[in-house]
């Protein structure tokens, strides 16, 4: 937000977990990383850069900064990293910019100690998060988080999108069995009326 009131105009701001993948290349850090591109001729980028980096360290936002020329390799592993991280559940939504910090903050104390261990990526500029969860869960504990994140991102301006699911197989049937019918409890808790659409559930 502080380079966005500065009037600078880069074409991605990016928040990254710090349990991104490894393919990113990015220095380890303990916390989240601001990934920002600015596009156009070199004095234009090279001015927009010092500015962004004055007033972020102005405002105690960052401690040290890395300048990365050839990005393209970083970017593409942003867009990809559903592909390169294995998960059990996966979910995104997009916000409204100014609730963006207020979600995150609530998304870490609903997931409590595997908020750390989460992969995720938010788009500063526009509100949109995107998680990728390894954590195994059974039915019922899958169900009341889907609650608790749906609450949270519709309080946020948001809706709750769910990309993958998986859950424990059990002596019941088969696990797409399973998927199938957790994927309609959850739906049928949460859109009791039928007004909305079946989810894009990825079973």
């Amino acid at each position: 937000q502080s380079i966005l009131k500065a009037k600078l105009f880069p074409v991605a701001l990016e928040l990254i977990s710090s349990a991104s993948p490894p393919g990113l290349n990015l220095p380890s850090r303990s916390g989240p990383q601001l990934l920002v591109r600015f596009a156009g001729t070199h004095k234009g980028v090279k001015y927009q850069l010092n500015e962004a980096l004055k007033h972020l360290k102005q405002e105690g936002l960052i401690s040290d900064a890395q300048i990365i020329t050839d990005d393209h390799v970083v970017w593409r592993s942003v867009a990809a990293m559903p592909l390169q991280h294995a998960a059990t559940f996966g979910w995104r939504t997009t916000v409204l910019p100014d609730e963006l910090a207020g979600f995150l903050h609530k998304v870490r104390e609903i997931s409590g100690e595997r908020f750390d261990s989460l992969c995720w990526h938010a788009g500063v500029g526009c509100g949109r998060v995107r998680v990728i969860d390894s954590t195994t869960r059974g039915e019922e504990d899958t169900i009341k988080l889907v609650e608790q994140l749906q609450r949270a991102s519709s309080s946020a301006g948001g809706t709750l999108f769910i990309e993958h699911l998986e859950a424990e197989k059990s002596s019941r049937g088969s696990i797409s069995n399973e998927l199938g019918a957790l994927a309609e409890r959850i739906k049928q808790q949460l859109d009791p009326q039928n007004v909305f659409p079946r989810w894009p559930f990825t079973l």
